[in-house]
């Protein structure tokens, strides 16, 4: 989804003008962000051993490598914001 969509999906699902303007701002605030962000990319296979440095996130799913390459493609996003699903905190991304 594009920041505007992402917009426009907050603004039917959240009632409360205060939180919605909360979670907008956010949402401007990550588009504003990415703009200079350059991403290291590496060669690194399955199976291959791979050292993380403190401070690292380490970010699992359930849908095993397709779920970290839509991880990737898309980023950490609320399931309520993109597939409508609850969870114990909705809005929120555990890690």
């Amino acid at each position: 989804m594009n920041k505007e969509k992402y917009i426009l999906t907050l603004k039917d699902k959240i009632t409360d003008e205060n939180t919605r303007n909360i979670i907008i701002n956010q949402i401007e605030n990550y588009y504003e962000a990415i703009k200079n962000f350059k991403p290291v990319y590496c060669d690194y296979k399955i199976g291959d051993k791979v050292y993380l440095t403190k401070g690292t996130l380490l970010h699992g799913t359930y849908k095993n490598i397709d779920g970290l390459k839509q991880i990737i493609k898309e980023g950490l996003i609320s399931n309520l914001t993109t597939i409508g699903r609850n969870s114990k905190y909705n809005y929120t991304v555990g890690v």
